[in-house]
């Protein structure tokens, strides 16, 4: 079954700017759940800096 991953602001900016320990846990977390749809609110587009999400 799919399932929608909600990620937090502090977790894009960890995965996009490769901050560890942070960044390794998250992406093991998505690794162990490849059945997750990863979505990122539109607040969380607010907050991220630049076209990143884009």
């Amino acid at each position: 079954m799919d399932r929608l991953v909600y990620l937090d602001t502090c977790c894009v900016i960890y995965l996009l700017e490769d901050v560890q320990p942070f960044s390794a846990l998250i992406r093991q977390h998505l690794a162990n759940n490849p059945d997750a749809i990863l979505c990122v609110s539109a607040l969380v587009r607010l907050e991220i800096p630049g076209k990143a999400l884009d």
